[in-house]
């Protein structure tokens, strides 16, 4: 059974990262909406996604810096479960 820290571990920031992600969603389509509104056959739209990449890029690279930095963690958990995980794989839980 996982202990509570190698949860932690497992789960890290994945709910930051999930919420990142639903911003840069929610950012895009107002975007795309905006430039439907505005300018239907804009050509300049890509530049619209060009700004929100970079309004929200630093958050992007925070967050994904934290989560790639705990991988090595859940190499090793994943590692020390893997019987436990295999029978689970069977059972079409992954």
């Amino acid at each position: 059974r996982l202990s509570e820290s190698e949860y932690r571990q497992l789960a890290g920031n994945l709910d930051e990262v999930i919420e990142v992600h639903n911003r840069l969603q929610i950012a895009l389509e107002d975007g795309e909406n905006l430039s439907a509104s505005s300018h239907p056959s804009s050509r300049y739209s890509h530049m619209r996604v060009g700004r929100i990449l970079l309004s929200q890029g630093a958050m992007i690279k925070s967050a994904h810096t934290t989560y790639w930095g705990n991988h090595p963690k859940a190499v090793c958990i994943f590692e020390k479960y893997q019987n436990v995980f295999s029978k689970l794989e069977v059972f079409g839980y992954f």
